[in-house]
């Protein structure tokens, strides 16, 4: 535990004595928040803890800044495990009460926090069109981080869309003007998306080149989170070239600070995908330890996106081992709990894998029949041979007359 989340614990625990009085209950719910942001990745159901205390306490005294930011880390820590649908019910509710306040800053990044999730959402035309409403405060009042950031956003719908080079034109706008303020972590963040758009692009060696740019300013900010999601990043660029064993040291270095931060998330993604490679290698035993531990950290932190990847590796996991009942259980639990579960290629995938149990399940049977058929093929053979003959006399006796 860092020494900032020590500290405010410390400051929590010291005003939750006191009664709470209006700048007393104002200044707990401020720090509920703070500590809940803090928190959401790591600890979601603890971010909605303190949020939902300072929810409470901020309505009991009529606090409506801090009772629109309760609603707003409440809204964050639904998004970031996949429940989309209250999520934006916070975040509606965060706008409404800043709208009331006239906070147009803080409209700005309820903007950006419904257009996450929209995007999140594949819901891009909606994704866009909330950001560019975030986009236009944000140049109206002036913030140029924060204007920065919404275009930086708008790239990454345009990406998920395919549309690389309106992606890279936003990207590197955003970048131009964190170069223009010395904003070293937006700065990281502009690297690291453009070397997620090299990837895309098939563009390894560029993309290993802005992680590497990335990487440095992370951990010259000490930013441990950050390297984390470098690290992974360029194991994605090692396993995308096959480099499976250089793929896994990436992963495990990004696991081992995911861990020593208690972040369940990052843990539960680290553990896939090392799950993923170690299939490749053949460790099948390696593979399964570190894919159960996903499955048991997505269920239990309620991330129903990472609870289907880790069904879905471990469908590929048994698939590689030989084993398809499992495989194609694994593969419908992964397919519930994905909005792909009617789509074309969940369906011939499901359809492989079943014709693949049934071959597995008959096998004995189809080795019972094997030599009765045989038998009866030949018993069809002498009998077609018997007609042939009769009706081949038949027709030399007619002949004959």
């Amino acid at each position: 535990m860092n020494k900032e989340v020590v500290a405010l614990k410390h400051q929590l625990k010291k005003i939750r004595s006191r009664p709470p009085a209006s700048e007393t209950g104002r200044e707990r719910v401020d720090l509920l928040n703070k500590l809940g942001m803090i928190f959401y990745r790591s600890q979601p159901f603890r971010t909605e803890a303190y949020a939902r205390e300072a929810l409470i306490l901020s309505k009991r005294i009529g606090y409506r800044k801090g009772e629109a930011g309760s609603n707003s880390v409440i809204g964050v820590a639904m998004a970031s495990i996949g429940k989309y649908n209250e999520s934006m019910e916070f975040f509606n509710n965060a706008r409404s009460i800043y709208t009331e306040l006239g906070d147009r800053k803080c409209i700005a990044g309820t903007y950006t926090n419904i257009g996450v999730v929209y995007s999140d959402q594949s819901k891009l035309d909606l994704a866009i069109e909330q950001h560019l409403q975030a986009l236009t405060i944000y140049e109206d009042i002036n913030d140029t981080n924060s204007t920065a950031h919404s275009l930086n956003c708008i790239g990454v719908v345009f990406r998920k869309r395919n549309n690389l080079e309106k992606a890279e034109y936003y990207y590197l706008k955003a970048l131009r003007l964190r170069e223009e303020t010395g904003d070293a972590p937006g700065l990281a963040m502009s690297y690291n998306n453009l070397g997620i758009l090299a990837k895309e692009r098939g563009n390894q060696e560029e993309a290993l080149q802005h992680f590497d740019k990335s990487l440095k300013l992370k951990k010259d900010l000490g930013d441990r989170r950050g390297i984390l999601a470098s690290y992974s990043n360029i194991g994605d660029i090692h396993m995308e070239t096959e480099k499976y064993a250089e793929s896994l040291i990436f992963y495990e270095k990004s696991l081992a600070i995911s861990e020593d931060l208690s972040d369940e998330i990052d843990i539960c993604n680290n553990c896939i995908k090392i799950g993923h490679v170690m299939t490749l290698l053949g460790n099948y035993k390696g593979a399964l330890e570190y894919l159960n531990r996903g499955l048991q950290i997505s269920i239990s932190i309620g991330a129903g996106i990472l609870e289907s990847d880790s069904y879905r590796e471990l469908s590929e996991l048994h698939k590689s081992m030989g084993n398809y009942e499992k495989a194609f259980r694994y593969y419908k639990k992964c397919s519930t709990l994905t909005l792909n579960i009617f789509s074309e290629e969940s369906a011939k995938s499901i359809n492989q894998l079943q014709v693949s149990y049934e071959t597995e399940k008959k096998e004995k049977e189809n080795e019972i029949f094997r030599l009765r058929n045989i038998e009866l093929a030949k018993t069809n053979n002498k009998l077609h041979k018997a007609l042939s003959e009769v009706v081949e006399l038949r027709i030399l006796q007619k002949n004959s007359r």
